[in-house]
């Protein structure tokens, strides 16, 4: 998946060029008049460098209550012992004891009141020339980077998870309903005893989307209330080869015919 990744990344980087490029109308001619278009470099000049970020306080789902962590704390306890008496495999009996240790030290934790209801986290963005980086601190699904993208003045917006800290899993608002792995229990995997709630999607969004605002003054910030992603990022900007209007320019002289 590595290598499919590369090809992909290859793919849509080859027909950009690593510096700026100017088009630039060039004439020459024989016996025929010709107008050139060439590509050549942008001079060297200086590039907008700018930087942001704002520390969040990012919400967890309402905590199980004692009563359900007990309960299941027992559940995983006799699962691991009935996974154990019947000689089960590594793979099943170790994800039993991951899940078995967890309830416990949640249980504790609810029990004691000292049960965190909230991870903190940091969002940054960063603005090189007419691009710009957004990031989120943790896992995010992929429509968060696209929200950013549909939306960040920067062209491109690059959007970067795990970034500064990874504190958990981020899913849409509408995963939630669907259940599975992200929105019901990854946080498991980051010692917490609930999830990240619903309310961190839009908190990522535009969070990210201001920041990058921010660092360009120049442009039109986006005055819309909706944060999810609707599936068209912007494509980025293409130089089209336009012909001069008649009249504009001089043809060279070319050379008479003979006789």
């Amino acid at each position: 998946m590595g290598e499919r990744l590369a090809v992909e990344a290859v793919h849509c980087l080859a027909d950009r060029d690593p510096w700026p490029k100017r088009l630039v109308r060039e004439m020459d001619g024989s016996l025929i008049p010709m107008i050139l278009f060439r590509y050549e470099d942008e001079p060297p000049g200086a590039v907008e460098l700018r930087a942001a970020e704002a520390r969040l306080d990012l919400p967890l789902r309402e905590l199980p209550t004692v009563d359900e962590l007990a309960a299941l704390s027992a559940g995983y306890d006799a699962a691991v012992a009935e996974a154990e008496s019947r000689g089960a495999g590594d793979a099943e009996r170790y994800g039993l004891l991951f899940h078995a240790k967890w309830a416990r030290l949640a249980l504790a934790e609810v029990a004691a009141g000292t049960a965190a209801t909230s991870v903190p986290g940091s969002v940054h963005a960063v603005r090189i020339g007419d691009g710009a980086i957004v990031t989120a601190p943790g896992e995010t699904f992929t429509e968060l980077g696209l929200a950013v993208k549909e939306r960040s003045p920067g062209r491109p917006t690059l959007y970067a998870g795990y970034t500064n800290g990874a504190v958990g899993y981020f899913p849409t608002a509408a995963a939630y309903d669907e259940g599975g792995y992200e929105p019901a229990y990854s946080n498991r995997s980051y010692g917490q005893a609930a999830p990240t709630a619903p309310a961190c999607e839009r908190l990522l969004v535009e969070t990210g989307v201001r920041l990058a605002e921010s660092l360009f003054p120049e442009r039109e910030p986006f005055a819309g209330d909706d944060w999810s992603a609707g599936g068209t990022p912007p494509s980025l900007p293409v130089e089209p080869v336009v012909p001069p209007p008649p009249g504009e320019f001089a043809p060279p002289r070319t050379a008479k015919q003979p006789g």
